[in-house]
């Protein structure tokens, strides 16, 4: 009975511990009535976390989201939210048993996420942002591959964190400030601790307005749906809708063709659930339109596309299609501009392009930097593109008069660099042959070139609030360049050089209020055509931005480059998945199921174990319709896959869940083959008990030792006793000292007390290259288990 107190009064304490500092549990408070969190930055992200239950308030209606946290405090988060339940021995003397983190601790050192300051975990420091870091990287997999090229106190972070630091970084899970500052000394607080890892868990921020995120709403609509600029090989597909979502269209061969149900359309398949002719899927947003090309097709045929848009919450707009036939092979048109096609006052940006036109319409033209280029088609000139489809360098149109010259100066070029300008006449009506012929010029502009950067993309394919991401080409021959960008809300009038240099608007408060992101990097020896990518960190959900980037070659400029985007408010994953078999093979060949692990919503990484002497395991999915898995980069599904394990360690694999039109889910699998059963020596002293005693159960040495003696001992004695569970215990000495002498091989049969002396004379050499030192072996057998042998190093003082 006294024990059974002793346990309740300890759980006792665990809970009001946990209660009082907030985590894990039922939440102290309602989440909608913390006092200190209306208006806060982390409101959304507070809301989202305690929503799902790895973290509470306290006691008083407050959640002290600007609070320090320490290092025990986010170990405990941690395990809640990652599910981390089994626990090990900890080698931490403050660490007691007596403390409410004591088994947050134990959970934390079996999860392999951290490591203390030697025999120290130091649970009440507050934990620093690059221990975050290290920690974050270790339960998201321990990733080696990344960068902080973009980090400005890269300087700072210590040696041990660098790693850690640069994934966890790289990832998104924690950023830096808005001048691109890690500052990895700085403590953690409550706020930014739940941001990383709802980051870890991909959670997003819930609603603070109170409007219900599931709440049910009309399907989308779509509002505008044309095909347009119709040539030969290609046309364009024009959809506008009033909400935003994912836009997917099938296009058919015949536009008779029956058309496909809506989710045969997301699945991209026609009516009888096979490949269409062409297919694909993109974001599209309210009451813009969506303008996508439609590439390969054939000349003279017909053909009919499909479409539907879905929006966040899974709502299905009806389908919209429409017919349209593509013109025959060949340009047709009349030279209308003859020889007064020219170009004139050259300089280092600028050109001017002057015309004369037998027929009254438009001068439609574009601007390749090539001159070598392809002439494009007819539509292509009219729209702006290349031969390829391709967005031209320059483009534009001016109204052309019969019979009268007229010019237009197309500006923003790159000095020294070799241009083509494409033109033709449209005459504003509908029919092809209301095109004139397309006609053709080169030119090289004067001066030197400082297009050192040739544009910006973005790199995501879902862009949340976290995760934009874009990337510039450097095109560099010597000098020293630095790079400067800056991310604006979309409306903000356009930044000069100076200004994404300095990053501000100067004394413009409106525009500086729009800034949303900022940053340079150095280059002094950037490579000409180097890739660079950025991630401006934290930005506002379903907000359209602008990204604006310069390189300065001293105080010279270059050329500014942008791209638009607009954040996402979630990105739409694949299903969890529930249905995965694992199997381990026995000692016979059969086989056998895993036991102790179940894949639950929510949790994406899993441990195992399976028995000693398992070499394989097989691994089997069931996943849902419309759904592929992947294990380790090879589709399973139904077909059982075999993995190959370690007789000893842990093995790690990732799980892959892919889902049509939605970003793949991972898992991580863990699987850790028991330690065989072995012969076992506890009990052992040398030189009488000067160090006693030696091999200890449970120790990570314990089958390996180091020890130093005097220099005024000559000879070593071991002292132990056979354990009754042995079988025999074999003592081998191999002495790495010119003048010692050793006995052979002994071995003590049976359980008892034995004594082995290991002579050695007095070091008499000056040579630094021989080294004083004793190995010695003890093998233990023990009859149905495995060998196990001890080694023990004694070196002597000199």
């Amino acid at each position: 009975m006294m024990l059974r107190r002793k346990i309740v009064s300890w759980t006792a304490i665990f809970a009001l511990a946990a209660a009082l500092l907030g985590y894990g549990g039922a939440p102290a408070e309602a989440a909608t009535s913390f006092s200190d969190i209306s208006g806060h930055w982390a409101q959304g992200e507070v809301l989202a976390a305690v929503n799902y239950g790895y973290i509470n308030g306290y006691a008083d209606s407050t959640f002290k989201p600007d609070s320090p946290i320490t290092r025990a405090e986010f170990v405990r988060i941690v395990n809640v939210a990652k599910g981390y339940i089994e626990m090990t021995s900890v080698p931490y003397k403050d660490v007691l048993i007596t403390e409410w983190y004591f088994e947050d601790v134990q959970k934390a050192q079996k999860a392999g996420y951290i490591k203390g300051d030697g025999d120290k975990f130091r649970p009440n420091d507050q934990i620093s942002r690059e221990e975050v870091a290290v920690i974050l990287n270790r339960v998201s997999g321990g990733n080696t591959s990344y960068s902080l090229a973009n980090v400005r106190d890269v300087a700072k972070i210590s040696d041990w964190a660098l790693q850690g630091v640069s994934a966890a970084y790289s990832l998104g899970y924690i950023n830096g400030d808005d001048e691109q500052n890690f500052n990895p000394q700085n403590p953690l607080k409550r706020g930014e601790a739940v941001k990383i890892i709802n980051r870890v868990l991909g959670l997003n921020p819930v609603n603070v307005d109170g409007s219900d995120p599931n709440a049910a709403v009309q399907a989308p609509t779509i509002n505008a749906f044309t095909v347009s600029d119709i040539t030969n090989v290609d046309a364009y597909l024009n959809v506008t809708s009033n909400r935003d979502g994912t836009l997917y269209w099938v296009l058919l061969e015949d536009e008779s063709s029956r058309t496909p149900e809506a989710t045969q359309i997301m699945n991209l398949r026609d009516s009888a659930n096979r490949t269409p002719y062409a297919s694909a899927n993109r974001a599209i947003y309210a009451n813009t339109s969506a303008s996508t090309r439609i590439t390969s097709l054939e000349p003279l045929m017909s053909y009919k596309v499909c479409a539907v848009v879905k929006d966040a919450a899974g709502n299905v707009s009806t389908i919209s299609t429409k017919a349209f036939t593509t013109l025959s092979d060949g340009e047709v048109g009349e030279d209308w501009l003859g020889g007064n096609f020219k170009l004139s006052n050259l300089s280092d940006n600028s050109v001017r392009l002057t015309v004369t036109s037998s027929k009254a319409g438009y001068l439609y033209y574009v601007v390749v930097a090539d001159s070598a280029a392809k002439t494009p088609s007819q539509s292509n000139v009219r729209n702006g593109r290349d031969a390829g489809g391709s967005t031209a360098y320059k483009s534009g149109n001016f109204s052309v008069p019969a019979n009268s010259s007229q010019y237009v100066d197309i500006g923003d070029l790159r000095a020294g660099t070799s241009y083509r300008v494409f033109g033709c006449v449209y005459t504003g009506t509908s029919s092809s042959s209301d095109y004139s012929i397309v006609k053709v010029q080169s030119f090289t502009t004067t001066g030197t070139d400082n297009a050192w950067i040739s544009g910006m993309t973005l790199m995501s394919g879902d862009i949340t609030a976290s995760t934009a991401k874009f990337t510039t080409n450097f095109y560099v021959s010597g000098g020293s360049y630095m790079f400067y960008w800056m991310v604006v809300k979309s409306g903000t009038t356009a930044p000069t050089n100076a200004q994404i240099k300095a990053g501000s608007y100067g004394t413009n408060a409106a525009n500086n209020a729009n800034i949303a992101a900022r940053g340079n990097t150095s280059g002094d020896s950037i490579p000409s055509g180097k890739s660079i990518s950025y991630t401006p960190g934290s930005l506002a959900a379903e907000t359209n931005y602008v990204v604006y980037g310069v390189v300065y070659n001293g105080s010279t400029a270059s050329n500014i480059v942008y791209t638009t985007f607009k954040t996402l408010a979630s990105v739409q994953y694949a299903t969890n998945l529930s249905g995965l078999k694992l199997e381990y093979y026995k000692s016979d060949g059969g086989l056998a199921a895993v036991s102790g692990y179940t894949f639950a919503g929510g949790t994406y990484s899993y441990s195992v174990t399976v028995p000693a002497g398992t070499s394989k395991i097989r691994v089997t999915a069931t996943p849902a319709a419309s759904t592929s898995v992947k294990f380790d980069g090879s589709t399973i599904n139904s077909t059982p896959t075999d993995i190959l394990l370690k007789s000893v360690g842990t093995t790690s694999a990732e799980i892959e869940v892919l889902q049509a039109s939605k970003t793949e889910r991972k898992y991580t699998l863990n699987v850790t083959v028991a330690e065989p059963a072995r012969a076992s020596l506890t009990d052992l002293t040398v030189n009488e008990g000067i160090l006693d005693p030696l091999f200890q159960t449970g120790r990570l040495d314990g089958y390996k030792l180091d020890r130093r003696l005097p220099s005024s001992t000559n000879d070593i004695y071991l002292n132990f006793t056979v354990p009754d569970s042995a079988t025999s215990v074999t003592v081998t000495p191999y002495v790495f000292d010119r003048s010692a002498t050793v006995a052979d091989p002994q071995t003590k049969t049976g359980s008892g007390s034995m004594t082995v002396k290991i002579a050695t004379a007095d070091d008499t050499t000056t040579d630094p290259a021989v080294t004083v030192k004793t190995v010695i072996d003890l093998l233990v057998k023990k009859s149905g288990v495995q060998d196990s042998t001890y080694t023990l190093t004694v070196e002597r003082d000199r």
